[in-house]
């Protein structure tokens, strides 16, 4: 799959036996049908995964915008 964002490849990552779909250019995170709410159905799970997704900013905000 492409990021609909950067339009770079993207890589499949496996969490908690849940496929997502992860931009290595913007970061990007994608995921299917109910598997945002298979993820934060165990709290300590989704706090992980946010904090491991986060991306590092330093001096402001990013801003995405569709291409």
């Amino acid at each position: 799959m492409d990021c609909p964002v950067c339009k770079n490849a993207m890589i499949t990552l496996e969490l908690a036996e849940v496929e997502v779909d992860y931009c290595t250019g913007c970061k990007g995170v994608w995921l299917d049908a109910g598997e945002l709410e298979m993820l934060l159905g165990n709290g300590e799970l989704s706090s992980e995964t946010y904090i491991s997704h986060r991306p590092e900013v330093s001096g402001g905000k990013q801003q995405r915008t569709a291409s």
